[in-house]
């Protein structure tokens, strides 16, 4: 992924947002440190579809790489800065972008989690993320984020406004 080794995920999600549903197909470019017990997400590739139709594509790259960490123990935490270049494309038209962030995560503990993919054992995960405008805090989102023991595919996500749930995902080309 742009110039660097990595191990590729691919999912395909239904994302339910104020009742209506959409489908993602995603490609997700990540390396694994297993002896810090950690991956690093360098970014990805993905497409969204309305009703089967494709109604946007977007590539992110991840400088440094997003960092989650497996070495901690529930309620401990951890924060980290970087920066997200884009283009997204929708409706004929392509716009680029840079952007600042602040992560802020919390490990919660293992628990048990039901998608359509499946019943998973997960790491939860409580996320804050502060855009950085100008060297002050700008908007602020959080979500929660469950990633399956083993795989470290993130199987589900709920935030204010949508939940997203997997519903199949394959490592380089072997299901999970």
């Amino acid at each position: 992924f742009e110039g660097q080794n990595t191990q590729r995920a691919v999912s395909e999600i239904k994302v339910t947002l104020r009742g209506r549903e959409t489908t993602s197909t995603s490609e997700t470019y990540f390396q694994v440190q297993a002896g810090q017990q950690r991956v690093i997400n360098l970014g990805g590739t993905g497409d969204t579809y309305v009703n089967g139709v494709l109604s946007g594509s977007v590539h992110l790259a991840n400088s440094p790489g997003v960092v989650t960490r497996y070495d901690l123990r529930p309620g401990q935490s951890y924060s980290q800065e970087y920066t997200v270049d884009s283009t997204t494309i929708s409706g004929g038209s392509e716009l680029a972008s840079t952007a600042v962030f602040r992560q802020d995560t919390t490990y919660v503990g293992v628990v048990r989690v039901t998608v359509p993919a499946g019943t998973f054992d997960a790491c939860q995960f409580e996320i804050t993320t502060t855009e950085i405008v100008n060297g002050n805090d700008g908007l602020s989102s959080s979500f929660t984020i469950w990633y399956a023991v083993g795989s470290g595919v993130d199987v589900k996500q709920v935030n204010q406004a949508a939940t997203v749930e997997l519903i199949s995902a394959s490592i380089d080309g072997n299901p999970i």
